[in-house]
């Protein structure tokens, strides 16, 4: 009984194949449809609350813009709500009128499926910052409502 020699040994050693096998692609795609199933009704409940944070994050910056507007341009600027048409726009008095910022078109809620709910009163922001009549302004979807508060002294707070 003899011995094979190295090369005869090498050649019976199976190599192993490149790439997947059948069943290993349908491993992996049950896997991705597993994964999928129960990720789509977390989306479902996640993107209404997220478009909610988006309109009050967004309603809360326009209202900053018009806040520094006033102080920068030394006069006074208003945020005017609109509610039957969802929307809101800035102006500023020109003798006794008030006329829309120019490059400033009214801004609408509609299209994040968020509506403006209410809104107390029309903020007016002084030279100074400061905001006669104090307002809030309430926005809401089918997840929930948020309430912009903008006190006296020109501060802007979200509640929730």
């Amino acid at each position: 009984m003899s011995l094979p020699n190295i090369s005869q040994r090498a050649s019976n050693i199976k190599t192993p194949s490149l790439g997947f096998t059948l069943i290993d692609l349908l491993i992996a795609i049950s896997i991705v449809g597993i994964v999928s199933a129960i990720a789509v009704p977390l989306l479902d409940n996640i993107l209404p609350i997220y478009r909610l944070n988006h309109a009050t994050r967004a309603l809360v910056s326009d209202l900053q813009y018009a806040k520094m507007k006033a102080v920068s341009q030394k006069r006074n600027i208003k945020v005017l709500f609109d509610i039957k048409n969802n929307s809101y726009k800035m102006q500023y008095k020109d003798q006794g009128i008030w006329t829309d910022l120019t490059g400033e078109s009214a801004r609408s809620l509609s299209n994040a499926g968020v509506y403006l709910a209410a809104a107390s009163n029309n903020p007016v922001f002084s030279a100074q910052g400061l905001v006669c009549p104090t307002a809030t302004a309430q926005i809401r979807n089918s997840r929930g409502a948020r309430e912009i508060k903008i006190s006296i002294c020109g501060r802007i707070k979200v509640v929730r």
